[in-house]
């Protein structure tokens, strides 16, 4: 299934520091439907960066809600998102009421944005 880009632009980075540093953002638990078992899934993510710039996070937030408009699976959406925001490594764990925890990672891709 390809990436279906949003109806709405990436958000761009808000923050610039002088000094580069090791960042995370740790969300909150959002609530999708899994694209595998078709039951109400948990997610949460974390993104992580390396660097001078940074996203807003309440626009990474609305990214993920989003893109739970649609049913996704954990890989799924840890790729969307990591399409979404190229300059940040995502992780993305989930459970659905019939398995346990999912985590899937993808590294950002240092070359774009």
């Amino acid at each position: 299934m390809p990436i279906t880009k949003l109806p709405f632009q990436t958000p761009r980075k808000t923050l610039l520091l002088d000094t580069t540093m090791e960042w995370s953002y740790c969300t909150d638990e959002f609530k999708g439907i899994c694209e595998i078992a078709f039951d109400e899934m948990v997610v949460k993510c974390v993104f992580r960066s390396t660097a001078r710039e940074f996203h807003d996070v309440l626009a990474i937030d609305g990214v993920i809600k989003a893109r739970l408009l649609s049913p996704v699976s954990v890989e799924r959406l840890a790729e969307q998102l990591a399409t979404d925001f190229p300059d940040l490594s995502v992780e993305v764990s989930g459970r659905a009421a019939t398995h346990g925890w999912i985590t899937a990672r993808a590294t950002a891709n240092r070359f774009n944005g």
